[in-house]
């Protein structure tokens, strides 16, 4: 799949369709998502629930809903 990428304020934004959300089972209002550099590859998986920070959760949850809804 080739996805075009957009700006979002000061940097740029990849947004992923929710039937590629429901196949990996990530829920973008609960689960977190690490991204790591290898080889000049970008690699996003879903973080280990163990890995997870309630605290970090909620501060990104909050921040995707405010960008979302312009405030």
């Amino acid at each position: 799949m080739k996805k075009k990428l957009s700006r979002s304020g000061s940097g740029w934004a990849l947004f992923m369709p929710k039937t590629l959300l429901e196949l990996v089972d990530v829920n973008p209002e609960t689960d977190m998502l690490e991204v790591k550099v290898e080889n000049d590859v970008i690699k996003i998986t879903k973080a280990v629930i163990g890995d997870q920070d309630p605290v970090s959760i909620k501060s990104t949850v909050k921040a995707t809903k405010n960008v979302r809804e312009g405030g």
